[in-house]
This record gives structure tokens, sequence and C-alpha cells, in this order.
């Protein structure tokens, strides 16, 4: 944990949970459900890997599983605040989370 004194502030409201876990995801507007990864979980956010690009803004419905049976699981709609193309042809999603669906 970094010192007061090394200039280094935590800006998150919410702890993060490093999850890597399976998800499946719809965008809206399409009929399909995708694989996906999902990488980190707060409060009101998540990251997940895609093999498609995305717009930003874009609402995608996500049906995530945990590997636990002591951990829900988790559907719900996300909006995406990021996105970015990385080296091995996936795309990280960084989402709000709009809405817990039942």
């Amino acid at each position: 944990m970094p010192s007061e004194n090394s200039g280094y502030s935590e800006r998150r409201e919410f702890l993060r949970l490093f999850i890597n876990a399976p998800l499946t995801y719809q965008i809206h507007g399409r009929d399909d459900w995708q694989e996906a990864i999902g990488k980190d979980l707060s409060a009101t956010g998540m990251a997940f890997l895609i093999n498609e690009p995305v717009e930003l803004n874009t609402l995608i419905d996500i049906k995530l599983k945990p590997g636990t049976d002591i951990t829900p699981a988790m559907h719900a709609t996300v909006k995406v605040l990021r996105v970015t193309n990385l080296e091995d042809g996936q795309y990280e999603l960084s989402a709000i989370i709009d809405k817990i669906l039942p």
C-alpha cells in the first residue's frame, strides 16, 4: 500500500474487485449473445474483454456468471464509457452499470 508521502491518491469512490470471470453480452438492437471475460467489477461499473469494437455510450446487457456458488449471478445493462483496442485483437470495455435486471 502506498504511503501518504508517495504522492499517490486513490480517486475511486468504490473498491474494484478483480473477477476474471466468464460473461455473456448482447448489444442493444441485436438478437445474439456473445461470450466475453469480465475483468473487474465495482459498485457502479465494470470492465470486460470482447472481440469486437463498439461505440461509446452503447448499451449492452451482460450476464455475469461467477466461478463459485457463493456469489450470485448478475444480469445488468451497462453503458460503455471507454474502449481500449488491445494488441491481441480484443477490446477492453469500461462501462457504468445503468440498470440491474431480474
